[in-house]
């Protein structure tokens, strides 16, 4: 479906948005970062930044969607509108269960990074193993017209692993000790990746920003 680059692209954008998230998150541990980062939006900024997150929010589903769906178009299409009505409708809930549970929002991230990953190792596999993968008789990567996909059991069962492995860090204090120096590891090529890309996102954003402050006087 679509032009490989694009979907390229596209897990590398989710894969961007989770490591932005938790480089962010580091970097908010000191107050003098937490007061920096506090910072008041005109009207017209305000609505500029919503537009921009549900833009932002309906790209991460078509890219979801092809990760999931990569051979089916009817599914890619079904699985988007599924996710706008789902967003719409279950917005207000969501709010209250992250004020509730605030780490819930760091599961969502690392669901939105593993999807991306998805997307990018099924392209890789597809252009260079090719080679299907089968593991005590259950088929995790398999050939079909001619490409290579990642079944549903592999997609499935990562996201379930990622759930249940983030709330046991969260509710489990021995978990956390154990996991609390691989995720010090992690996070550094995070931190590499969110300031490369938001390096290169500044500089593309940069003449629109301009022209803003112009505008403004």
């Amino acid at each position: 479906i679509g032009n490989p680059w694009l979907m390229v692209l596209g897990s590398a954008y989710l894969i961007w948005l989770m490591c932005a998230h938790f480089a962010e998150q580091n970097e908010k541990g000191s107050e003098h970062d937490e007061a920096v980062n506090v910072r008041h939006h005109c009207f017209g900024g305000t609505i500029a930044m919503i537009a921009f997150l549900d833009l932002s929010l309906s790209f991460d589903n078509v890219v979801a969607a092809v990760a999931f769906a990569r051979d089916s178009i009817a599914l890619v299409y079904i699985g988007v509108t599924i996710g706008i009505i789902t967003l719409r409708l279950v917005a207000g809930y969501c709010i209250k269960l992250l004020e509730k549970h605030p780490w819930l929002e760091h599961t969502a991230f690392l669901l939105v990074g593993f999807v991306g990953m998805l997307l990018c190792v099924e392209l890789w596999w597809d252009a260079s193993i090719r080679t299907t993968v089968q593991w005590l008789g259950v088929t995790f990567v398999s050939e079909k017209e001619g490409h290579y996909h990642i079944e549903k059991v592999a997609k499935f069962g990562g996201i379930l692993c990622i759930m249940l492995g983030h709330i046991a860090y969260e509710k489990v204090p021995a978990v956390a000790v154990i996991m609390r120096p691989i995720l010090r590891v992690l996070l550094v090529p995070a931190q590499l990746i969110a300031k490369l890309v938001g390096g290169v996102f500044l500089t593309l954003v940069w003449p629109f920003r301009f022209v803003w402050s112009k505008v403004r006087g």
